[in-house]
């Protein structure tokens, strides 16, 4: 479809189309822009169309490619402009959802919320939705009821992004707290790669290594700050000074992988 007729389809979208072709011209738009037979402006107004969209794996697709744009497409000097259009459109969909929401909703509902918060959150860099993650994060700390399990992992990365040293305290000892219960540990030992203060990267590195890590972990943690645009670069500068070490520690088989994959996202 020409560009026109993709923002004309996306008008009426949620009217005339089914979820799985809602879907289906999402992908095709946004491969068509990563293909570079069309300007991305046309996925974007479609998006934007499809911001209420009740179906999960919908708001899924916008989440990941609106990521993958503020992180890989969009210019510093476009940067604040891409960041306040992703919340002017999306935050207002986060609200009608409802933060945190229930326990008894349906997993369509969860994975939207999540989503939501994520994209609004992390790719949006909304200040006033990370101060409410942290209070959040802060309140799950104290009660593991109070999050549902489905927002629980979402919250605390969400709350890490521009935290403080204080926040990762309370998370390292959770991790100490939980090492028996090892669904609530690896929601926190995951949250340590969205600190971005360069110190607390430096922090999940040499905690990485750090007997209080199992080596079959080390790769994942240090695969998700290579994946990280504010720690790959600390992070690869510790890989490629501690290659030997790392490759005695984990094996070539078990964390290595890990590692050399998550090098896809350089």
């Amino acid at each position: 479809y020409s560009p026109e007729t993709v923002r004309a389809l996306g008008t009426g979208a949620r009217a005339t189309l089914t979820s799985s072709e809602r879907l289906s011209l999402l992908g095709d738009t946004w491969w068509l822009a990563r293909a570079g037979r069309r300007d991305i402006g046309a996925y974007l107004d479609l998006a934007s169309s499809l911001a209420g969209d009740e179906a999960a794996p919908v708001t899924q697709q916008i989440g990941r490619a609106l990521a993958f744009t503020g992180e890989y497409l969009v210019t510093p000097a476009a940067s604040e402009r891409f960041r306040t259009w992703v919340r002017e459109r999306f935050a207002e969909e986060l609200r009608t959802v409802g933060l945190p929401g229930r326990a008894t909703d349906d997993d369509d509902v969860q994975t939207r919320r999540a989503t939501l918060l994520s994209l609004v959150g992390v790719t949006g860099d909304s200040s006033d939705l990370q101060a409410r993650a942290r209070t959040m994060a802060s309140g799950y700390i104290d009660d593991s009821t109070s999050l549902p399990a489905a927002l629980a992992s979402t919250v605390l990365d969400v709350a890490a992004t521009h935290g403080d040293a204080a926040l990762y305290d309370r998370y390292q000892e959770q991790l100490r707290r939980l090492s028996g219960q090892p669904e609530a540990y690896y929601r926190f030992f995951g949250a340590l790669t969205w600190f971005e203060d360069p110190a607390l990267v430096q922090r999940t590195l040499d905690f990485a290594l750090s007997r209080d890590v199992r080596t079959q972990d080390t790769g994942r943690l240090i695969g998700g700050l290579l994946s990280r645009p504010w720690s790959r670069d600390a992070a690869w500068t510790f890989v490629t000074s501690r290659w030997d070490t790392l490759t005695e520690r984990l094996g070539t088989f078990q964390g290595i992988p890990a590692i050399v994959g998550n090098l896809g996202n350089f």
